[in-house]
């Protein structure tokens, strides 16, 4: 079997593996849903929940129990409850009571009912919801279809390139950013009632299952980042960044990801004790030293920046181990700080991924305007494709999800808000497909013509879609 072979049926295997991982995602998440129920109802937290009443804002007091979602189709939906009722109790518990809440979500089941204690307009009102499978409401199937057949494009994308161009280094980056796209795709379908917990027994934002699973999806969207600045440095031609620094790839493929791996050193670090403990620091001095001895070894050669910059694992490695020696340091905190401290090294990592992200966007947008303008007249029409596919992503999906959350939110419109979604997801596939037209220099000017005009009608159309949301839902 040749080289080329052997790539294209490594590259099918691994698009065939993921989706299958897929499907059984979704499965598994469709099936946890049917057994579960929901009502269909989001609601803000209570303010016990907050603190001291006067140390709270007037805003966010106005928004005590107050229900944020009501998903189209679901129970909630048919008793008529709409965005702006007041929730005051969940089967007698105040919304501000979260670990009963906790409790009460982990008990109910679907088929069972909830009674709600809720303020509308009419005046105090109690409902009965049954909790019912959110397969049940075409909301819920739209959702993770558009997601499910969006990623599928992704996969079918990157899998095209690569089969076309097995030998191509930016093919196989494509196709694993690719991968990384579909991977976030199938992730918010298998996630489509946990971001945006609409079960009705736990205040919004207060789901665990939300968060870890937007931890998942923050260092999805890093992965996916990494690869896009990947291959904005090395498409159509490489950067002169990789002949200065060759080992930024690495660099920036491991460094957002070493805060994660110091949690479970430090985690560690605390079991020893004792003899345990002293043997633990002196083989992890031991380790740095080493680790020092080489840095120092090569800067004579290199000089100290060069080593540092070309030597990323074995940084990495020291910054871990001199980690792993301070952690017993963290048996210094009081107890009672410990929960309040590990909410803070939570938070911190997710505005650490945030930061990073954004960080490395903003570099593959300036390495790929570089490029272009470095480039000749070929190399600029390859770039020019997915630089219009993704400008025209971006205005649409921007548009959409403006429109979606306005109407949505301050116009009580849930319709308006799920189609936007599902739209704006739809408009994430010109960014992969103009890639594909640049990397397999697919009828060079045919497709430039044709792309600039496809770029600035679905711009057009997505606007038009936008502002036609807002005349109509303000009319």
């Amino acid at each position: 079997m040749t080289t080329t072979r052997q790539r294209r049926v490594l590259i099918v295997a691994a698009a065939v593996l993921q989706l299958v991982l897929f499907s059984l995602l979704l499965a598994w998440r469709a099936g946890t849903w049917h057994d579960r129920g929901w009502t269909g109802l989001a609601f803000a937290p209570g303010l016990d929940l907050l603190g001291d009443e006067a140390a709270v804002p007037e805003m966010v007091r106005a928004a005590e129990g107050a229900v944020l979602v009501v998903a189209p189709g679901s129970p909630a939906w048919r008793a008529g409850l709409v965005m702006g009722d007041l929730v005051l109790s969940v089967d007698g518990v105040d919304p501000g009571e979260i670990a009963d809440l906790w409790l009460l979500d982990e008990r109910k089941r679907a088929g069972e009912q909830i009674v709600y204690e809720v303020q509308t307009d009419a005046g105090r009102r109690r409902v009965a919801l049954a909790l019912v499978s959110p397969l049940e409401a075409g909301s819920t199937l739209l959702g993770m279809a558009s997601s499910f057949l969006t990623g599928l494009a992704f996969l079918g994308l990157g899998l095209w390139t690569c089969w076309a161009r097995p030998a191509s280094r930016g093919a196989l980056v494509f196709f694993m950013m690719c991968s990384a796209g579909a991977a976030l795709l199938c992730l918010s379908g298998a996630g489509e009632l946990d971001l945006v917990d609409r079960r009705g027994i736990v205040p919004l934002g207060l789901s665990l299952d939300m968060w870890g699973l937007f931890a998942v999806y923050l260092l999805g969207s890093q992965v996916l980042t990494n690869l896009l600045l990947h291959l904005s440095l090395i498409f159509p031609r490489p950067r002169p960044t990789l002949t200065e620094w060759p080992a930024v790839v690495r660099w920036l493929h491991t460094a957002p990801f070493l805060p994660f791996v110091a949690l479970p050193v430090i985690a560690a670090g605390q079991l020893p004790r004792g003899t345990l403990l002293w043997a633990k620091e002196v083989s992890l001095a031991a380790v740095a030293a080493l680790l020092v001895g080489r840095l120092l070894r090569d800067a004579r050669d290199s000089g100290l920046r060069g080593t540092l910059r070309g030597h990323p694992f074995t940084v990495q490695l020291l910054l871990l181990a001199l980690t792993a020696m301070a952690a017993p340091a963290a048996r210094l905190l009081p107890r009672e700080l410990l929960g309040v401290a590990a909410a803070f090294v939570f938070l911190g990592l997710l505005l650490f991924l945030v930061a990073v992200v954004t960080v490395y966007s903003v570099w593959t947008c300036i390495a790929f305007v570089r490029g272009y303008r470095e480039s000749g007249r070929t190399d600029q029409q390859r770039l020019r494709w997915p630089l219009w596919g993704a400008v025209g992503s971006a205005v649409g999906v921007t548009v959409l999800t403006t429109a979606g959350a306005i109407l949505g939110f301050e116009l009580g419109d849930p319709n308006a808000a799920l189609w936007a979604s599902m739209l704006s997801k739809v408009l994430y596939v010109p960014i992969p497909l103009t890639f594909v037209l640049g990397i397999l220099e697919i009828r060079l000017h045919e497709v430039d013509v044709l792309s600039r005009r496809a770029a600035i009608w679905a711009t057009a159309a997505a606007v038009a879609v936008g502002i036609g949301y807002l005349l109509a839902g303000t009319g």
